[in-house]
């Protein structure tokens, strides 16, 4: 049920521990030089519940907990690299915080997240998904399916909403955009939303483009008044760094 990974391993291949069905806990040993959890490594560990990862993790593949349905925590402060579908189908996670140093959440990463109820978005992150699929399937939408989310600040660095983006995410009622302009909004983007969201924008260009997209006029707000709750989003940094530093104080490391 428990595992402790030895700081002397410093490579893991793909699907290193995936299909591991009695696996509930995993731990990197002090001083771990691991930097990448690979390509599918708890690949469907369904009854992984925590992960610790050690500071020096910058790096998360596809796929790498795909279909975790009992992860509840995880820190990604310091994960400036996350893959496709990283964590589809983690139906547990409720807090997440992303690192600033992320630049692009890529499809699917936060899949059918259904017990997702607050998530910071690092202030770097300039895409939110793709807008065209380069293959044969669909595009799965970064939230999509996200439906415990409430509400969601994205940062004056985002330029493009991907396709899907936050469609089905059916509690999601207040979003605030807090960049100048946006260079692509992607089709059905906020589709299946709470009925009544509200959208609060800088300025008149943004409520013209969330407009023409199809959300109704009264509900497109022109405001520089912060209406989310950030003292939940404070409250989810706060968590994750508790969590992080309990297991791994930085003079590990020295």
């Amino acid at each position: 049920e428990e595992l402790t990974i030895p700081a002397s391993v410093t490579t893991m291949g793909t699907h290193t521990m995936a299909w591991n069905y009695g696996l509930k806990h995993v731990t990197f040993e002090a001083g771990s030089a691991l930097t990448q959890i690979n390509e599918g490594t708890f690949f469907r560990d369904k009854d992984l519940l925590h992960v610790t990862l050690p500071l020096g993790i910058n790096g998360i593949e596809d796929e790498a907990f795909y279909n975790c349905t009992s992860l509840e925590a995880i820190d990604l402060q310091n994960v400036d690299e996350i893959g496709e579908r990283a964590f589809y189908g983690c139906e547990s996670i409720k807090d997440i915080v992303l690192s600033n140093g992320l630049e692009e959440l890529k499809d699917g990463t936060f899949y059918n997240a259904k017990s997702l109820e607050r998530i910071v978005i690092g202030e770097n992150v300039t895409q939110i998904g793709e807008l065209i699929s380069a293959g044969e399937d669909g595009i799965t939408g970064v939230f999509e399916g996200a439906s415990g989310l409430k509400n969601i600040i994205l940062p004056a660095s985002v330029s493009s909403i991907g396709k899907n983006a936050f469609k089905g995410a059916a509690s999601l009622n207040i979003i605030e955009l807090d960049m100048e302009n946006l260079d692509a909004l992607g089709v059905n983007a906020f589709l299946d939303i709470d009925e009544n969201a509200k959208f609060y924008v800088k300025n008149a260009s943004m409520k013209a483009l969330l407009t023409e997209s199809g959300e109704a006029e009264e509900h497109v707000i022109v405001s520089d008044q912060v209406r989310a709750d950030k003292s939940d989003l404070l409250s989810a940094i706060r968590l994750a760094s508790e969590y992080n530093q309990a297991d791994y104080p930085e003079s590990s490391y020295n």
